[in-house]
C-alpha cells in the first residue's frame, strides 16, 4: 500500500464521499488565531465559517488585547482597536454576518458580535482572548507582573473586562481605532452590552521575558489561574504564548508554569525573517544542512520544551500562514539560496494566499528532504534572485504526523486571513491531526 500524496488527500476531505477513520488515539486539539484588524481587510469572523474552517477547530483566539493604566496609574486590559471589536458595521448585513441576518440579538457589534453569534452555531467552540503581542514594549508586561499588588490588579481587570464581559472597562462608550501603530479616536459608536460568556479563556502573549522576568511570569500566571478558579474553577481556559528562540524561552520556568495552563502556544515560527541579513527557512522541522545554528528548528524547541517540564499533552505546535522573502546577494556561496547573505525585501513579509497564487506560479518551489535527524518537505521559492520561505499543504502535513508521534497535544495557526478562501491549509491540518490517510 502506498499513501497518496498530500493533494490527493486534500482534494479527497473535500469530498463527500471520504469515510474518515475511527479516532484511536487522543483528540489533537485545533486552535487558530483571529486578529483583529482582519476585518479591515475583508477577512471577517464569516469568513472563518464560510471557508469551512470554524467545524473543524476547538479554540478560536482573538489578537490581541492591550496593557494600559487608569488614572490612578494601576495596569489593567485595555482595547486596541474597540471599532474592531465593537463598532465596525462589517457583520451588520446579512451577507456579512455569520448568521445570514446581522447582528446578535443583545445588540453587540462588530467583530465580538460576530464572535458571538459564531459561537451559538458551534456551541463546542472555545474562543480564547490573548493579551499582549509582538506591539507591546518589552517592558509592559514587566512593570504589570512586578508585584503582588499589580498582579492581582491587572488580571482583576482583564477578567472583568473579557470573562465577565463587562466590555465597557475594556473601551468605554467611545470606541477607539488603531491606525498606523497609533491609536485614535473612532467615530461614536453603539452601546457595549454585558455579554459574559463570549471569552472561554485568557491567554497570555509575554514576547519577550528577561532572566529578571522568571519569577514574576510564573507568579502572574498563576494569579491568573487563582482569579478564573474563583469564578469557576476548572470551566476557563489559561494559556500562554510559549517564544521558540532559547535566548527567551531560558528565561520561563517552563516547569512551573506548566502547572497553571490549560496548554501553550508554542510558537514554532520566525526562526529566519526580514530582520536578518541572511536567508532562512521560517519554521524549519529539523535542522538543515546549511543552516549555521542547530537551535534554530522546531524539533529542538520541542524537545528543549519536554526537557524543561512542559507536558507534551498541553503543547500545541505553531504553524504561520506566512512567509518572508529576501533579494540574494550575487555570487551567493549555497546551491538555490539557502541561508545567503541577502537583502530583505521591500515588501519582505507575505500571507501563504498572495505566496500561493501569485509567486508560486513566476518562482520555482524548492523542497528540503535532507535535513538533519529526519525528512522534511520544508519549502522555499527561488528565481535566482528572489527567495521566500513559507508553509505549505506538503511540510504542514509532514508537522502534524510529527506533533502525533511527540504526543503532542495539537497544533494552531498564526493567522487564519492567510489562509485560501477556502480554508486549505486549515483542512490539512485537520487532515494531519486526525491521520487522514488513503491508500
Amino acid at each position: 500500500m502506498h499513501l497518496k500524496s498530500v493533494a490527493a488527500i486534500f482534494a479527497a476531505l473535500l469530498s463527500t464521499s471520504l469515510t474518515i477513520p475511527a479516532d484511536t488515539g487522543e483528540h489533537k486539539l485545533m486552535n487558530s488565531y483571529y486578529a483583529q484588524w482582519t476585518v479591515y481587510n475583508g477577512y471577517l469572523v464569516k469568513t472563518v465559517d464560510t471557508s469551512g474552517t470554524a467545524r473543524h477547530l476547538d479554540m478560536l483566539t482573538y489578537a490581541f488585547v492591550n496593557i494600559g493604566t487608569n488614572a490612578k496609574g494601576q495596569y489593567e486590559c485595555t482595547s486596541f482597536d474597540s471599532w474592531a471589536d465593537n463598532g465596525t458595521p462589517a457583520g451588520a448585513t446579512p451577507n456579512t454576518s455569520v448568521d445570514g441576518k446581522g447582528l446578535p440579538s443583545n445588540g453587540l457589534t462588530g467583530n465580538f458580535g460576530q464572535l458571538l453569534l459564531l459561537k451559538q452555531k458551534y456551541p463546542n467552540l472555545k474562543i480564547v482572548i490573548t493579551i499582549g503581542g509582538a506591539s507591546l514594549p518589552p517592558q509592559a508586561f514587566s512593570a504589570v507582573a512586578a508585584t503582588e499588588a499589580s498582579r492581582k490588579h491587572f488580571a482583576a481587570s482583564c477578567l472583568s473586562d473579557y470573562i465577565k464581559g463587562h466590555f465597557t472597562g475594556a473601551f468605554g462608550q467611545t470606541p477607539n481605532k488603531w491606525e498606523h501603530g497609533v491609536t485614535v479616536q473612532g467615530p461614536p459608536g453603539p452601546a457595549v452590552p454585558d455579554t459574559p460568556g463570549l471569552f472561554d479563556g485568557i491567554e497570555i502573549d509575554w514576547e519577550f521575558p528577561t532572566a529578571a522576568d522568571t519569577a514574576n511570569f510564573t507568579a502572574l500566571m498563576k494569579e491568573f489561574r487563582t482569579q478564573l478558579d474563583a469564578i469557576k474553577k476548572g470551566k476557563y481556559l489559561l494559556s500562554y504564548d510559549a517564544p521558540a528562540g532559547e535566548q527567551n524561552f531560558t528565561n520561563i520556568d517552563i516547569g512551573g508554569v506548566d502547572q497553571y495552563v490549560s496548554y501553550i502556544d508554542l510558537m514554532t515560527y520566525d526562526y529566519a525573517g526580514p530582520w536578518q541579513n541572511q536567508t532562512g527557512f521560517v519554521a524549519p522541522l529539523y535542522a538543515t544542512k546549511y543552516d549555521p545554528d542547530p537551535t534554530l528548528n522546531i524539533d529542538y524547541t520541542v524537545k528543549a520544551y519536554l526537557a524543561a517540564g512542559a507536558c507534551a499533552e498541553k503543547i500545541l505546535l505553531g504553524v504561520p500562514f506566512y512567509g518572508y522573502g529576501w533579494k540574494v546577494n550575487a555570487n551567493a556561496p549555497n546551491p538555490n539560496g539557502q541561508f545567503d547573505p541577502a537583502t530583505p525585501l521591500a515588501t519582505n513579509t507575505q500571507n501563504y494566499n498572495f505566496i500561493k497564487t501569485s509567486l508560486e506560479p513566476v518562482m520555482e518551489v524548492f523542497r528540503d528532504s535532507t535535513a538533519n535527524g529526519g525528512t522534511t518537505e520544508t519549502p522555499w521559492l527561488f528565481d535566482g534572485t528572489n527567495y521566500w520561505t513559507y508553509d505549505d499543504a506538503d511540510s504542514i502535513y509532514q508537522k502534524m504526523a510529527y506533533a502525533r508521534s511527540k504526543g503532542l497535544g495539537g497544533v494552531f495557526a498564526w493567522e487564519l486571513s492567510g489562509d485560501l478562501p477556502d480554508g486549505h491549509l486549515e483542512k490539512t491540518i485537520y487532515a494531519g491531526l486526525n491521520s487522514l490517510m488513503l491508500y
